[in-house]
């Protein structure tokens, strides 16, 4: 990976604990997969089904590539390609699961990062989250899942692009820095053409106190496979 790009944060880690992967789930795409950590991640947790990441960077698609190497990961592929175009790169209803961990902040909000990597990981420079729930719901099979993790100040808006997209929200769990505080990332399970009740699991606390991860912070953010 390019030693200045973007390095990996928690949030892969985050979504690959929250994914269920149910029986008979053969195709899972990972949107933006940068350098695939959550598809080696996956891979550990389902071995035996096909996990695709898509990726328009070519620094960030070569460390992936690199990394599947390292790993001897066969069932997992690298495509490069953009997000925007995604329903175009791959046939309609293909997939069972689709991953995001898609930029939070809305295009002239903040300071935008000089990096371009970093820049495209933080903020909605080319793709904004309802173009990735469009693309979304194109791919994805009927009753098909989406997971992905967003910020809490934009969740209404998530949740009313997901419904629009006919995308169901069914799972909800807050992610807060440490307890007694404001959530600071929110991880949301979607499932096209769902009619289910939406479950809010309980909070995930990163860290116990200053510098110490809580218990289930440790089991989640293990060593990369």
């Amino acid at each position: 990976m390019n030693p200045k790009g973007y390095r990996y944060s928690l949030d892969p880690f985050l979504v690959a604990d929250f994914v269920r992967v149910p029986p008979k789930v053969q195709r899972v795409l990972d949107l933006g997969t940068g350098s695939g950590i959550i598809l080696f991640l996956l891979r550990e947790k389902a071995p035996g089904i096909c996990l695709v990441g898509l990726e328009k960077q070519e620094t960030l698609l070569l460390a992936a590539q690199a990394g599947k190497r390292e790993r001897g990961a066969k069932r997992v592929y690298f495509v490069r390609g953009d997000i925007r175009h995604s329903s175009r790169l791959f046939p309609k209803a293909c997939f069972d699961i689709v991953l995001a961990n898609p930029p939070y902040r809305r295009k002239g909000s903040g300071r935008t990062n000089p990096d371009p990597e970093k820049a495209s990981a933080r903020h909605e420079l080319e793709v904004d989250i309802g173009g990735i729930l469009v693309n979304s719901a194109g791919i994805l099979r009927d009753l098909g899942r989406l997971f992905l993790i967003f910020h809490p100040s934009r969740l209404q808006e998530l949740l009313s692009g997901m419904e629009e997209s006919s995308i169901h929200p069914e799972r909800i769990r807050f992610v807060h820095g440490f307890m007694r505080r404001e959530a600071k990332m929110v991880l949301v399970e979607g499932r096209k053409n769902g009619k289910g009740d939406l479950k809010v699991e309980p909070p995930l606390v990163v860290y116990e106190r200053a510098g110490e991860y809580t218990e289930e912070m440790k089991r989640i953010y293990i060593t990369i496979p």
